[in-house]
């Protein structure tokens, strides 16, 4: 049923991104996918920030280990891991400002950044716009490009983009 989906969706939209579920995806299913050109955007597991010798319980550590290797390529598809995931969640956390002082801390020296936004924190449950979170998320952007970041695109164009840079 996947890659119908995958199929269906690259044919109607052009888009050939795979962005699994709360981040896991087993390693027999991004072969499979990125063998058939879907790229794939996710978390960094536990096991590849181990793999560089770091402490995946530490964020600090996970930071690094993305700095250190913020994407691969996977056959004719790319595995870009994701910098940061932003959520409505995050505006009684922190400011806008400094988080995107944290995701360029990592996505500077890494050369690239992804940033995974969930569509449902722009609306409220009535399904009207979430102008508190929409504004947060204008905010983080300009303070990224303000921090450095030249261009915004979307996971499929950066992946096709990094592909061609091969």
């Amino acid at each position: 049923m996947l890659s119908n989906v995958l199929h269906a969706f690259r044919t109607e939209f052009g888009t050939s991104t795979l962005i699994p579920p709360h981040n896991f995806i087993d390693e027999v299913v991004v072969a499979r996918y990125t063998a058939e050109g879907f790229h794939l955007s996710r978390a960094l597991m536990n096991h590849e920030v181990a793999a560089h010798g770091l402490d995946p319980t530490s964020p600090d550590h996970r930071a690094e280990a993305k700095r250190r290797r913020p994407r691969y390529p996977a056959g004719p598809a790319m595995v870009l891991y994701q910098t940061a995931s932003v959520a409505a969640r995050d505006m009684s956390r922190t400011n806008p400002r400094d988080l995107a002082s944290s995701v360029m801390s990592v996505a500077g020296p890494a050369g690239m950044g992804v940033i995974t936004f969930h569509w449902w924190d722009f609306l409220h449950d009535s399904g009207e716009i979430n102008e508190a979170f929409t504004t947060f998320a204008a905010q983080f952007l300009d303070a990224c490009q303000q921090l450095g970041s030249d261009e915004f695109t979307t996971i499929t164009n950066l992946a096709s983009n990094l592909q061609d840079d091969r």
